[in-house]
């Protein structure tokens, strides 16, 4: 079956709460590549299109992934970010269902490698815009 992806910390930690900017506007987040990756992996993982992931990267679509390689993966498409301090006694459940996300994108967006928050983290959130209604 398909293997499980991790998402890690890159080495520009003290920045992590702050998503990058893409050439052509919009976040990107930093994945780290595990054992047995491919980009279409990767892509379907995310729900990113894998011409899209591949151009972003400078590849080609069916090139091989080396563990450790850094990859640029598009941040959900009309999405704004978020930033949430992580007080005492908050669980990743709690702040996915504050923000209408999952456990797994947190994890992703903020390279998590478990299900405990530090007190005191900042974690970006990617929040689709609510619907403006007429009054």
């Amino acid at each position: 079956g398909p293997s499980a992806l991790s998402w890690t910390r890159t080495p520009a930690a003290p920045t992590a709460a702050r998503a990058a900017r893409r050439p052509g506007g919009g976040e990107v987040v930093h994945y780290v590549v595990k054992s047995g990756d491919t980009l279409a992996s990767v892509a379907r993982a995310r729900g990113v299109d894998l011409k899209q992931l591949a151009e972003l990267n400078a590849l080609q679509t069916r090139e091989t992934l080396l563990p450790g390689q850094s990859l640029n993966v598009p941040a959900p498409s009309g999405t704004a970010v978020v930033t949430h301090q992580v007080r005492p006694g908050e669980s990743l459940d709690a702040i996915a269902r504050r923000y209408g996300v999952t456990v797994e994108d947190l994890k992703f967006w903020n390279a998590l490698p478990g299900d405990a928050p530090r007190i005191g983290a900042a974690l970006r959130v990617f929040r689709r815009p609510a619907p403006e209604f007429a009054s």
